[in-house]
This record gives C-alpha cells, sequence and structure tokens, in this order.
C-alpha cells in the first residue's frame, strides 16, 4: 500500500474562540516522534488540537488511522469526532488511548460497548503500543476484519462482542530512545500558535497513592530522560515559546538528583530569553531538602507545595497515603 496516513488528536473544547486547554499536546507529539522513527516514510502524520483544523484537513484528505486522547476533559469531544467521521468513512480505523480508562476488564467491555465507532484502545506506555498498532494495520492492508485476528501487545478492542486484551507492553526503560517531538519540529506550529510548553523530564512514580493513575505496579519504577536531551528542549523552546508559561509534567518534580541542574537550565533561559516567565510543577513527596534547592534557585517563577492530603487516618489508609510529617511541614513553611 502507499503511505499510511495517520492523524493524531489531542482535541480541546473551544469557549468564545479560546481553547479550554492551552497546553501543547505532547502526548501525540512522543507518538508522533516514535512512529516516524520506526516507519519512516512509511507514515505520513500530522498532529491536531482543535476541532476546526482537524475537520479542514479530513476533508482535503481523509486518514487510514484517526487517534484521539482520552482524559476527563476531553474524552466525549475526542469521541464525538472519532464517531462522526467514522460515520462517513467506515474503513477509517478509530483509536483512543490515555488513562481515563478502567483496568477492570468488565468496565472496559462496558467502554467500548458505548462506543461502537472506536476500534482500538491503546494501552500503557503508548509509543511502542501504538507503533504495534500501526506495523500489524500496514501488515493487514487497513482492513479491519484482518486486523482484529491478531492479537496487539497494548491494544484492547472488541470482536464478536467479546473483548479482546493484547499483552501490555514493556516499559521503556531508556526514553531517549524516543526522539524529542520538539526537537523534531514536531511541536512548532503548537508553539508558535501561542499555546503553553509542556516538558517531562521522567515517567512513573513510586508511590501507591490509589485515586492516581501512576499508582499501578506497571508505572512504579521511574524512568528518565537524559538530563543533557532536557536542557536542549529548554533551550530550543526558550527560542521560539510565545507562551510565558512552562508545565513539567513529573510526578514529582525537584525529587530526583537531575533536578536541580535542570532547574539550572531554566535559570539560565530566563536571564538569557526571558522566559519562562512561571513553571507550573507537581513537585515530589519526598526529598523535600532537594525540592527546595530547586525552588530557591527559581525563586517566585515556581511554586513549592507540600500538603497534607487529609488529616483522616482511615481516608489515608484508604488511599494509601502517608502524609508529610508537622515538623517537616513547618520547617519547609519558614
Amino acid at each position: 500500500m502507499h503511505k499510511a496516513i495517520i492523524y493524531l488528536t489531542n482535541l480541546t473544547h473551544i469557549n468564545d474562540g479560546i481553547p479550554a486547554t492551552e497546553s501543547i499536546p505532547l502526548n501525540i507529539g512522543y507518538l508522533a516522534a516514535h512512529t516516524k522513527k520506526v516507519f519512516g516514510n512509511e507514515v505520513d502524520i500530522k498532529l491536531f488540537n482543535t476541532h476546526l483544523d482537524l475537520v479542514e484537513a479530513v476533508e482535503r484528505r481523509k486518514p487510514h488511522i484517526l487517534a484521539g486522547s482520552n482524559y476527563l476533559w476531553n474524552s466525549n469531544l475526542s469521541y464525538h469526532y472519532l464517531s462522526h467521521f467514522k460515520k462517513r468513512h467506515p474503513e477509517m480505523i478509530t483509536v483512543m488511548g490515555g488513562p481515563t480508562i478502567s483496568y477492570n476488564p468488565l468496565r472496559r467491555k462496558e467502554f467500548l460497548d458505548k462506543r461502537r465507532s472506536l476500534d482500538f484502545y491503546i494501552t500503557g506506555e503508548g509509543e511502542a503500543a501504538f507503533a504495534n498498532l500501526v506495523q500489524v494495520c500496514i501488515d493487514g492492508g487497513m482492513d479491519i476484519d484482518k486486523i482484529k485476528k491478531r492479537n496487539i501487545s497494548g491494544c484492547y478492542f472488541l470482536s464478536e462482542g467479546e473483548i479482546i486484551s493484547g499483552t501490555m507492553p514493556d516499559r521503556i526503560r531508556c526514553l531517549d530512545t524516543i526522539p524529542s517531538p520538539y526537537l523534531g519540529g514536531y511541536l512548532d506550529k503548537f508553539l508558535e500558535g501561542g499555546f503553553t510548553p509542556i516538558l517531562q523530564t521522567n515517567r512513573g512514580c513510586p508511590f501507591s497513592c490509589a485515586y492516581c493513575c501512576s499508582a499501578v505496579d506497571y508505572y512504579n519504577k521511574v524512568t528518565f530522560f537524559s538530563t543533557e536531551r532536557v536542557k536542549e528542549e529548554i533551550e530550543y523552546v526558550a527560542k521560539r515559546a510565545k507562551s510565558p508559561s512552562v508545565h513539567i509534567h513529573d510526578d514529582n518534580f525537584g525529587m530526583f538528583e537531575q533536578d536541580y541542574e535542570i532547574c539550572r537550565k531554566f535559570k539560565e533561559a530566563q536571564e538569557s530569553y526571558g522566559w519562562p516567565v512561571y513553571i507550573s510543577a507537581a513537585t515530589g513527596k519526598n526529598s523535600k531538602g532537594r525540592i527546595v534547592r530547586c525552588v530557591e534557585l527559581l525563586g517566585p517563577s515556581i511554586i513549592f507545595s507540600a500538603s497534607l492530603q487529609t488529616t483522616n487516618k482511615v481516608a489515608l489508609k484508604n488511599i494509601g497515603r502517608e502524609n508529610i510529617s508537622l515538623d517537616d511541614l513547618m520547617s519547609i513553611q519558614e
């Protein structure tokens, strides 16, 4: 077959002409960069975060694969457009992926039963799983019936009313094997459009908070992008960003040894380019001394939170958390 045309979407609602989610879609940037690395000229990939751009693109050239992210804030929106195009083009392969999904097989089946226009759901780390699906789609000539006869690692779907679950893909231990979507230019149009950059320096979380999608054993081990790569991304973004802010999407920023070096690079970018003015991050739940060093270096541009989840001992047990000690909390406040 000719090139596989793939559209990756991270759609956001538009209110009075303003995107409700102002962040750059780093998630689909990673998917695009990794998929392009694996398949090269076999694929043609485009990224979208507004439905207006997506509708215009599909009218010009419909994709073989249309994929949408699934978060609390855009789950219905993503499925609305997937189902809209699926009805018009039944041969189009529709995919969703993201953390807003149960780990219970019965609930997963219920999710798919309610979304019959959805062909496949990606689970686990998205890059490897999506590449597995793309390979099977290419091998199967984009024939959905043929594709659904395969067990696809990192994917699950309905076949003859039954849920088929592929094996969970192994975690990516060396994150630098995923090409940088910033350095590869995949996210330039979003930088130029004024969307707020997102940076990720590691993945995973050693804690087991019951309410968090990172709490499952699969994500328990923390893996890292190299410090040099993160520094290159900060330099690249600092020269191009129209938004004054940056979001750091680590689960525990500041808690690890490399984080101070990354903060030094942010400080250097602030002095050279006046960016970022504001840094949004979820600071770590341990190593408070290390986190304080990072916050002291960056001053008022970053917020440091150290809070009690609750003082109810039963609730703490149920959510799998322990509070920071009151002594530590007071010393941090000082």
